[in-house]
């Protein structure tokens, strides 16, 4: 796997961290995030409630080593907040969303039974379904979206048409067009 790659998908894994609600005492879902993640790369680690550890492949008793540890819980929002936490935010330009809600669904938070890797059997509500698209004359693109329907990441372009926001996913040279529309 190239660095870059590897890279991408760590920055993947800390911004689903970051994202999913960890309060004290229930961070049952971001370890769950990072067992898939050593699964995922067939890292060897142990779990203990909450508490995920892996040594390096190249561990040697012998010589100087290094403890990497990390707390993951985060606070619940409050009034101060400057962002909503589980919405669609720009940060340098880029627009990220997660699913903050579902309607029409015969389950009030299904699993996502299609995804791959780490996503597979993670409940829809939280997921990142846009991620990094830069404006371009109206126009968001040069990112991607995931559809939890299908488990797979498309390059997209997404923009405004009346009142519905138009999501087309691409796969190569087809694509697909989506109308989302807001629930009031």
């Amino acid at each position: 796997m190239a660095i870059q790659e590897l890279t991408n998908n760590a920055i993947a894994l800390l911004k689903q961290l970051i994202e999913t609600p960890s309060f004290s005492s229930e961070e049952d879902q971001t370890a769950l995030h990072i067992e898939a993640w050593f699964k995922r790369y067939n890292i060897d680690y142990k779990r203990t409630k909450n508490n995920i550890w892996a040594v390096n492949k190249y561990f040697d008793a012998s010589k100087p080593n290094m403890l990497l540890n990390s707390h993951h819980d985060t606070v619940k929002p409050n009034t101060a907040y400057t962002k909503d936490p589980f919405k669609a935010i720009v940060e340098d330009g880029k627009l990220y969303a997660t699913v903050v809600s579902i309607h029409n669904q015969s389950e009030e938070n299904p699993l996502c039974e299609k995804c791959k890797g780490d996503l597979y059997g993670k409940p829809v509500i939280g997921m990142e379904v846009i991620n990094g698209l830069s404006l371009k004359k109206s126009i968001w693109q040069s990112g991607t979206v995931f559809d939890p329907e299908t488990g797979g990441s498309y390059k997209a372009k997404v923009w405004l048409e009346g009142g519905a926001l138009m999501v087309r996913g691409y796969l190569g040279f087809v694509y697909q067009t989506k109308s989302w529309q807001r629930v009031p």
